[in-house]
């Protein structure tokens, strides 16, 4: 988006201009942004960045109407531009989301060994919670979760700062829908992967902590008192500590059993 600075555009899309450009670039051929009728499109840019926005944001922040008044759209337009960025990203996921190679175990149990001192492992696994706004109307009890709010259960594999999907990849993520069919659960588990594709896109990207500076933190606060770390250090620390932590836990747990 050329009328966006690059401090702007890194808060809207949480990522570099360059990275902007190489992911629009990716999807732009895709068919559906050709227009079937006389009347063109937006740019893909544009559409990326409103998808890209409704991503980034939780709660009512991220719904149709408040981003359609910010970007001078309609709300089904906005939806339309979520939609068609969603499915190009689809597109790309058989080349960006994938379990490695027998030569790519070799190379990451080798770097998880060096790294973390940890044998014999080709990935970190781990559940989180794609949070949902509103009790969904099939089942809904079956959402709720032991943090006292409705969600889908989810699961992370991640090795060496390269993510393969399992169900999904380690991030989190809002989504404001009504579950009211099993047309939404489908829809909602998309937007998911979609989040996933970009998250292996850009993990070469630059990225800022302050982006996530209003973030709701109490998912980290209650693990992080569970295992006595201090919340208020910086992330890269207190991730740091909460791995030896559970390093230190699995090995001691090996060597009572063996």
């Amino acid at each position: 988006m050329p009328a966006l600075d690059e401090d702007s555009l890194r808060q809207e899309s949480r990522m570099s201009r360059d990275a902007f450009l190489r992911i629009a670039s990716l999807i732009e051929n895709h068919p559906l942004f050709t227009s079937a009728t006389e009347k063109p499109q937006a740019s893909p840019q544009e559409q990326l960045i409103v998808a890209l926005h409704r991503f980034g944001t939780f709660g009512n922040a991220g719904s149709k109407g408040m981003v359609s008044r910010k970007f001078g759209i309609s709300s089904g337009t906005a939806l339309l531009y979520t939609r068609r960025v969603i499915c190009a990203l689809l597109s790309l996921e058989k080349d960006v989301v994938k379990w490695p190679t027998i030569a790519a175990k070799r190379e990451i149990k080798h770097a998880i060994n060096e790294q973390y001192d940890f044998p014999h492992c080709i990935g970190f696994g781990d559940g989180f919670h794609v949070i949902l706004e509103n009790k969904p109307a099939f089942h809904g009890d079956d959402y709720f979760t032991r943090k006292r709010r409705y969600a889908l259960n989810t699961f992370a594999v991640r090795s060496c700062g390269v993510s393969w999907n399992c169900t999904t990849t380690y991030m989190r993520v809002g989504i404001r829908t009504l579950m009211t069919k099993k047309l939404d659960h489908t829809r909602a588990v998309l937007w998911t992967r979609a989040c996933i594709i970009l998250h292996n896109l850009l993990l070469e990207d630059y990225y800022d902590p302050l982006w996530n500076e209003n973030d709701d933190d109490r998912d980290d606060e209650e693990d992080a008192s569970a295992v006595g770390i201090n919340i208020d250090m910086d992330d890269t620390q207190a991730g740091k500590e909460k791995r030896d932590f559970i390093r230190n836990y699995v090995l001691l747990a090996r060597s009572l059993h063996n």
